[in-house]
């Protein structure tokens, strides 16, 4: 890489080289913005290993940006989620995954829905009644009196709470599936309406709308109040979204947008005016004919003269 030129390169050997020049002086402290978006997956994941390697044995504090949840796993001892610029969790990857702090970190990480539930005490201790039978956490699930009223909730179940199962009594129509090389996901359908989803190993392929037994082993209970009803703002920007009006936050969005162009637009005016010798008008001022002199003086520059 050394001998050729910049042009040269592709996307992927340009990010990597970036990567080294910003390692080399060995910084305190790296920010990271998407730094592996334009590599293979392979490279992805081996860079990705490599990169954590290297700040650990340099004792360096890396902030990492990025969309992938898989790569933000494989690189933070400590990972964030942001929603609308506010910090909804902080913490290990682990706990993040398994004991997600808020509804929408929940909803964010990995694949999974919210299925009604309802905690009860039981004999051994609360726990949690669900469309596939009982489901217990004694050390984490919380007590029946902590979702008024009668302990209605929703309980979290990922794609790998979900079991095939084909002596299960309970059973699903199969929705949708992708193939994922070892694994389908599968998104199915219960007698009942509710939906849920699974990582089943690619050896059962099920047609799309075969019933297969499915049972739930949830080792994390994960529960939240439920949510009868959608709230007020997400229902006006459904709203404005079906009559073709912009949503909230993308009006704001456009509205910037706007506002950096005609900021643009001005400062560009402005230069062009200065290097043709034109007035440069500010903001809230007049337009007012040149004088004479001006125009002479202007006259004068473009001659380079002595006499001006």
């Amino acid at each position: 890489l050394a001998e050729r030129a910049p042009h040269q390169l592709s996307g992927g050997q340009q990010q990597r080289i970036a990567l080294a020049r910003a390692l080399a002086p060995r910084p305190q402290l790296l920010l990271l913005d998407e730094p592996f978006s334009s590599l293979d997956v392979e490279l992805r994941e081996r860079l990705a290993h490599d990169l954590r390697e290297i700040l650990q044995r340099a004792g360096t504090t890396a902030l990492f940006v990025t969309h992938d949840q898989l790569e933000a796993f494989a690189v933070g001892d400590v990972v964030g989620v942001m929603r609308g610029g506010v910090l909804e969790q902080w913490d290990d990857p682990y706990t993040l995954y398994h004991r997600p702090a808020t509804r929408f970190v929940a909803d964010f990480i990995g694949h999974g829905v919210f299925a009604p539930a309802q905690i009860v005490a039981c004999d051994h201790g609360p726990c949690v009644h669900t469309p596939f039978g009982e489901l217990d956490d004694i050390a984490e699930c919380p007590l029946p009196d902590a979702y008024p009223p009668q302990g209605l909730c929703d309980v979290l179940l990922r794609a790998d709470d979900i079991i095939h199962d084909d002596a299960s009594p309970v059973k699903a129509r199969i929705e949708r599936k992708a193939f994922r090389g070892a694994e389908f996901l599968y998104t199915l359908r219960l007698a009942n309406g509710q939906e849920v989803m699974a990582h089943v190993p690619s050896h059962h392929n099920h047609a799309v709308g075969e019933w297969i037994g499915i049972r739930a082993e949830v080792d994390h209970v994960v529960t939240f109040a439920r949510e009868e009803a959608a709230p007020a703002e997400a229902k006006a920007a459904c709203t404005r979204r079906r009559r073709g009006a912009p949503s909230t936050g993308l009006a704001r969005f456009f509205a910037v947008l706007c506002g950096i162009a005609e900021g643009a637009r001005r400062i560009l005016k402005n230069q062009w005016l200065a290097a043709n010798g034109r007035r440069v008008r500010r903001p809230g001022m007049k337009a007012t004919p040149s004088s004479p002199s001006r125009a002479k003086v202007r006259n004068c520059h473009e001659c380079q003269t002595e006499s001006c």
